[in-house]
């Protein structure tokens, strides 16, 4: 089966509502990678500094301008960046009044290194400076959450075996049953997937709609889209797309 790559949100840094700024890394529908910096729950903005780090299993990628990212915020915001050496860059950006940046604020290219493994794709955000137009002194000195790892796998592959179809829907039944027909958090299970779901890459892939909770809800939605794809009926959901699914230390 072909495994088609997607752009989903990471569940792992986003749990908490406290201030952080971290990074989700995306397959894009063109089949390129992605380390999209987010802001999450932060004050308005004028003006800051941050560091991207890249883990030894990525490379920065270019894209057909020869730049390393692409902003989402350029109509507010001017960026600029600088390559400090081969796994990190510094980003910079101005307004000329307080914005509201939370979400997606740069896209950074990524590529594949040879010896990329879920414990070396990391990225991570260090900041320096973070301002409102008011105040010269920084405003936030943040400890950001740290990306341990990154896994990549197949949403809805239950079993491990890098396809979706009916085994998939049934095992996660199973596993439910075997549970007390209780369901499971991703967040709590993150860690030690494998007591429930002993092959798959990891605890999100039975979490189809993204909702941190694995019940039911995703079995039906799993043996919903088998029956489209063997009926040849065209499907457009993120099910059998590929997906990162970052661990952090919070």
């Amino acid at each position: 089966m072909a495994i088609t790559p997607c752009a989903i949100s990471s569940i792992g840094a986003s749990a908490a509502s406290t201030e952080k700024i971290y990074a989700d890394i995306v397959y894009e529908d063109d089949g390129t990678i992605e380390a999209n910096i987010i802001f999450e729950n932060m004050p308005e903005l004028a003006s800051g500094g941050f560091f991207v780090t890249i883990g030894d299993g990525w490379e920065f990628d270019i894209d057909d301008f020869g730049e390393h990212y692409e902003p989402y915020v350029r109509q507010h915001a001017s960026f600029t960046s600088s390559q400090v050496n081969d796994k990190k860059l510094f980003f910079t950006f101005t307004t000329s009044h307080n914005y509201n940046m939370n979400g997606t604020v740069i896209s950074v290219h990524l590529k594949k290194a040879a010896n990329n493994t879920p414990n070396n794709s990391t990225v991570n955000v260090d900041v320096v400076l973070l301002s409102d137009i008011e105040n010269s002194n920084p405003i936030y000195e943040m400890t950001n959450p740290i990306m341990l790892s990154a896994h990549e796998y197949m949403i809805g592959d239950t079993n491990g075996d890098n396809k979706v179809d009916a085994r998939d829907s049934s095992f996660l039944l199973y596993v439910l049953d075997v549970n007390n027909n209780q369901p499971l958090y991703v967040n709590n299970i993150k860690n030690n997937h494998t007591t429930y779901f002993p092959n798959a890459k990891c605890a999100a892939a039975a979490d189809v709609d993204k909702d941190g909770i694995i019940s039911t809800v995703d079995s039906s939605l799993i043996r919903a889209y088998y029956a489209d794809i063997m009926s040849e009926i065209p499907y457009n959901g993120i099910i059998g797309k590929i997906d990162f699914f970052e661990i952090f230390n919070d």
